[in-house]
C-alpha cells in the first residue's frame, strides 16, 4: 500500500495535478478557488500558485471550502496558504513532482506549533 500523495506534471496540454490514494488510484485535484478540475499552472505567478497551495491544503486537511469560506479566511487551509506557497515553490519548478499528503499534514502541524519546528519534507519526482 502506498501513501496518499499529490502528483503534478506538465505536458503539451498544460499542467495537471492528481490526488493518488493508497490503492494507487488517481483523480484530478479539484481547484477550490474556481471549482474546476485542472487548469493548473505553477510558474512564479503568485495567484496561480496560491490556488494550488490552497487546493492541496484543503484536500490534505479534508476541508471543502465554499467561496464564502475562502473570503472569510477562517479555515485552516486558507490561513496557511500564503506561507505554504513558499514551501511549494522549490518543489514545483520542474515538469514533474510528487508531494506526500503526510508531508502536508506535518507542515500544518508544525506551523500550528511554532514555525521554527517546521522541517520541509517535499521531494521532486
Amino acid at each position: 500500500m502506498r501513501e496518499p500523495h499529490f502528483r503534478g506534471w506538465r505536458d503539451r496540454f498544460g499542467c495537471h495535478v492528481d490526488v493518488v490514494d493508497t490503492q494507487g488510484k488517481a483523480r484530478p485535484l479539484p481547484n477550490v478557488v474556481n471549482h474546476t478540475r485542472g487548469r493548473w499552472e505553477w510558474d512564479t505567478a503568485r495567484p496561480r500558485l496560491n490556488e494550488l497551495a490552497l487546493s492541496i491544503l484543503a484536500q490534505a486537511l479534508g476541508e471543502d471550502p465554499s467561496l464564502a469560506d475562502l473570503r472569510a479566511g477562517q479555515l485552516e487551509c486558507v490561513r496557511l496558504a500564503d506561507d505554504f506557497v513558499w514551501e511549494l515553490l522549490p518543489l514545483v519548478r520542474g515538469n514533474h513532482w510528487e508531494l506526500c499528503q503526510k508531508s502536508v499534514v506535518q507542515y500544518v502541524f508544525g506551523r500550528n506549533r511554532t514555525a521554527a519546528q517546521v522541517i520541509p519534507l517535499f521531494k521532486t519526482a
